[in-house]
């Protein structure tokens, strides 16, 4: 099917989009009925043996519920202590003939008794079905049931809806390779991210767009969960005979609570991980924006090589890497004043800051020396994204180029000289 290019920023292009993308969007409205009510699994795991796919999709129910039943659960292991500790006293009191009928491992809620695990819910229930209806009526005619980026409407738009299930996401005041903040998902579902189909929903009550943020960060987390617990598998060679034996099986589980712990720690790292300037924003004026047109089009930083020496952002070809969703890293064009992160001078800080995970490198270490250097680039794109043309030539390349013709003169001399002919030293 014919992709909807949301890179037309003429005038037809910025009034005609938003008025198709509405059209295409407005039967979705409220899809959740016509959705199939329940999540589904990776395409790479429905392959899988049987074993080893149940095994996931049980490990997955016990710590996020289902569809009908949404949960953010981690293993509480106070309970779970407990509930071993329960289970081994019945079996003693079993082998010496007592009733163990009074089992307090009955008593234990939300528990696993195949496993002997006990989890506790991270986020109310209530909240997680409220943001479920939320994300059916106005987010999976999108980005899917499941968050997997694959709604009805999704391959009509470009760029793609996000696929959640990796657990990554762009637009954050987090350091590099760091999770987002629930104020960042806020702010996305708030103000939408221009030059994209996704759209602000500024009108939404505080606690939809908390209960929606909930939901989209349970989707997350579940589709990192079952990710992870591949790679896992694939990474360890699992054969199917091994999960029918009990040790395996044991030590798989163990190493699958070890995966969720490492997960929900790096969604409590983020809290406190929040990237603020280092100095103040100094005065935009005609001497910054040219320091920061000088750093755009330095060779050190190399921002050209990928948004181009006029800032109009790369095009796709087979040649460039993909990013964390296996689309094409291609570079924004950053003339057109549509930053898809947010166009406040603190956004446009932290995207160069910190970069764009599997797209943009961070700046913010090969800077750290003048931190001031990132305000100068901010005042640039900003420029630049009003219509200020750029008034010079990218740096570096006539001592790259003097360099190159160096070594190939250096090349051809070693050749030259291997050559020559040796004097008859018998003469």
């Amino acid at each position: 099917m014919r992709q909807l290019a949301c890179y037309d920023f003429s005038f037809r292009g910025r009034i005609l989009y938003p008025l198709v993308s509405a059209f295409l969007l407005f039967p979705l409205a409220g899809c959740e009925e016509s959705q199939p009510a329940a999540w589904g699994l990776r395409d790479e795991v429905l392959e899988l043996p049987a074993v080893q796919r149940d095994e996931i999709a049980q490990l997955l129910a016990a710590v996020h519920g289902s569809y009908e039943d949404p949960r953010i659960r981690i293993v509480d292991e106070e309970a779970t202590e407990a509930l071993q500790e329960a289970r081994e006293d019945a079996e003693d009191a079993e082998s010496d003939g007592a009733d163990s009928e009074d089992d307090a491992a009955a008593d234990v809620e939300a528990a696993d008794v195949e496993t002997l695990v006990a989890y506790k819910d991270l986020v109310d229930p209530q909240r997680l079905i409220r943001g479920r209806e939320l994300f059916g009526q106005y987010c999976a005619g999108c980005h899917g049931v499941s968050g997997d980026g694959m709604g009805p409407a999704g391959e009509y738009l470009y760029p793609p809806p996000r696929d959640y299930r990796p657990g990554v996401f762009k637009f954050t005041s987090t350091p590099d390779n760091f999770k987002p903040r629930r104020e960042d998902i806020e702010l996305v579902i708030r103000r939408g991210a221009k030059g994209t189909s996704m759209p602000a929903f500024r009108w939404l009550p505080k606690q939809d767009v908390a209960a929606l943020t909930d939901y989209v960060i349970l989707l997350s987390r579940r589709g990192e969960l079952e990710l992870s617990l591949l790679n896992y598998i694939l990474e360890e060679g699992f054969e199917e005979e091994d999960f029918k034996d009990p040790d395996t099986l044991a030590e798989f589980r163990e190493s699958a609570f070890e995966l969720l712990a490492r997960i929900d720690e790096r969604w409590n790292d983020a809290e406190d991980a929040i990237v603020m300037p280092e100095v103040p924003e100094p005065p935009r004026t005609e001497e910054t924006i040219l320091a920061g047109q000088s750093l755009f089009l330095d060779k050190k930083q190399n921002c050209y090589s990928c948004h181009g020496a006029d800032a109009r952002g790369g095009i796709e070809d087979d040649t460039l890497s993909k990013d964390a969703w296996g689309q094409p890293a291609i570079a924004a064009n950053l003339t057109t004043g549509m930053y898809h992160g947010g166009g406040r001078p603190i956004d446009l800080y932290r995207r160069i800051h910190s970069g764009i995970t599997t797209r943009m490198p961070a700046f913010g270490t090969a800077l750290a020396d003048d931190p001031e250097q990132i305000w100068h680039l901010v005042h640039f794109v900003q420029a630049v994204g009003e219509g200020r043309e750029i008034t010079a030539e990218p740096t570096g390349l006539e001592d790259e180029a003097a360099s190159d013709g160096a070594a190939g003169d250096e090349a051809a001399s070693d050749g030259a000289a291997g050559d020559e002919v040796p004097e008859d030293t018998d003469s």
